[in-house]
């Protein structure tokens, strides 16, 4: 049976392989072939290639669920990495080695990967499940559940274990519907559970797998079966393959089934920070430049401070302060009771109002105008939250952190957007966050982030942001 290694970078490696080889082989072939490159030019352009595709492999999680995944979308996989991929290296042929190639040539590349890429994926696949690998035997196996389960327990036997099994025969716990010897679902109830062991001992089985409510496993013949030398496996959830937010992991000796609402690789959280890590430094350097032109005018429409510090609650609960540049007067906080009754959150879970003047440089009725509306329609007074970005109490993208007063009003399906780093934009901030003034929507969108997070869905909603900030249209009020 194909076996999968469970955590680190060599996940699934040989179908990171089977990339490298589609994406590497029809550069020689398309373009190394047909255009002239000096041995370090092809070299450079080699290695970052590999480099590449490995890397985007691992930060996306691109082959997690390779082996249960239908033939459209093994396709569109293998068009989204050899897209990004393939255009990665014609990027950069063209600006760092200076080798134009040719739109004809860069196309026949990028098509030709794709096809390449998904032809050989989709035959090993089919290889590996029809257990044509000389290393594997098919493992007999006896499979014992419960009347109420077996049915659904010998399907998903036989979906997912790619031929690789024999099931040998069924043992069934208390039941009323099937007696020894009887047919079920095509296999012989073999025996009742208290005689397996005997009846195991002059035949030749290699494993026996237990679908039991935790109570029904009888531990006296799993000792027994164990003593005979026969592997035995105790189904903790069958639907690990289905859902990545279920894990099994040992804790202070006891092997555990961990639930989460997101479970990602420690590879990919690293690369998250590392994006992370590198948007900071470069917005950090923005946010200086703008401090030169935007602070001064700041403390000349309302003498004070030029950055607006915040208790903001993060990860795990952790109180941080979340710096803005000041688009409110000093006194903001304190006029924010009396301004309660025009907040348009109708559950008061946030605080949002139209036409604010708290806003520096508002009318007396909340006019728009001024350095306030001007810094909070293109999204400026959220730069300085690059520092916290850097100092690792807030994400490029993740859930918005509430204020203190919020979150005591949190119940219990709203505490679970705090599992992770807050963000300086993340779903609701790119969804049109002025227009939802339902709290349960908010929720509802930071929870699909959390469900989808990955390094790629990141750089999804960052491009995003970034063009509703050069539009104006970021929805602040």
């Amino acid at each position: 049976m194909y076996k999968k290694r469970k955590t680190g970078w060599v996940e699934h490696f040989d179908f990171k392989l089977i990339d490298v080889i589609a994406a590497l082989t029809m550069f020689i072939l398309i373009i190394v072939r047909h255009h002239s490159f000096t041995l370090s030019q092809f070299v450079s352009s080699v290695t970052i290639l590999v480099l590449f595709i490995l890397l985007f492999d691992i930060m996306t999680d691109m082959h997690s669920d390779v082996m249960y995944r239908g033939v459209l979308k093994e396709f569109m996989r293998s068009v989204w990495c050899m897209v990004v991929c393939c255009g990665v290296i014609l990027i950069y042929t063209h600006f760092i080695v200076k080798r134009p190639i040719g739109f004809e040539s860069e196309a026949m590349f990028v098509l030709a990967s794709i096809c390449v890429d998904y032809i050989v994926k989709v035959i090993y696949k089919e290889l590996v499940k029809k257990g044509l690998s000389v290393y594997n035997r098919k493992r007999k196996m006896i499979l014992i559940a419960m009347d109420d389960n077996i049915e659904d327990f010998v399907g998903k036997m036989q979906k997912y274990s790619f031929g690789q099994i024999e099931i040998t025969g069924i043992v069934l716990i208390d039941s009323q519907k099937y007696s020894v010897g009887d047919s079920v679902m095509g296999y012989k109830y073999i025996s009742e559970i208290n005689e397996l062991p005997d009846f195991l001992l002059k035949r030749w089985i290699d494993e026996v797998i237990m679908n039991l409510p935790s109570r029904r496993a009888p531990r006296d013949v799993i000792a027994k079966l164990t003593e005979m030398g026969i592997t035995t496996h105790r189904v903790i959830d069958f639907h690990l393959h289905e859902d990545n937010n279920k894990m099994v992991e040992t804790f202070a000796g006891y092997t555990c089934l961990t639930e989460s609402v997101r479970i990602m690789q420690s590879t990919s959280l690293f690369a998250k920070r590392i994006v992370d890590i590198i948007g900071g430094i470069i917005g950090s350097l923005i946010t200086v430049l703008l401090m030169v032109i935007v602070g001064p005018i700041i403390f000349i429409t309302d003498p004070g401070p030029i950055f607006f510090a915040q208790p903001r609650i993060g990860k795990g609960g952790r109180v941080f302060k979340m710096l803005k540049f000041r688009s409110m007067y000093k006194d903001a906080e304190a006029r924010k009771a009396e301004l309660m009754q025009h907040n348009t959150v109708s559950d008061g879970m946030m605080f949002k109002m139209d036409n604010d003047p708290r806003i520096l440089g508002s009318g007396p009725n909340g006019t728009r105008k001024g350095i306030g509306w001007f810094i909070r329609k293109f999204s400026i007074d959220e730069f300085p939250q690059f520092f916290n970005v850097l100092w690792g109490d807030m994400s490029l993208v993740g859930t918005r952190p509430p204020t203190l007063d919020e979150w005591e009003k949190y119940g219990s399906s709203h505490r679970a957007r705090m599992a992770i780093r807050p963000g300086i934009t993340g779903m609701w901030q790119t969804s049109g966050r002025s227009d939802i003034t339902d709290f349960e929507e908010v929720i509802k969108l930071d929870m699909e982030y959390i469900r989808n997070m990955s390094v790629i869905f990141d750089l999804k909603l960052i491009f995003k942001t970034v063009r509703d900030m050069l539009r104006g249209g970021s929805g602040a009020k």
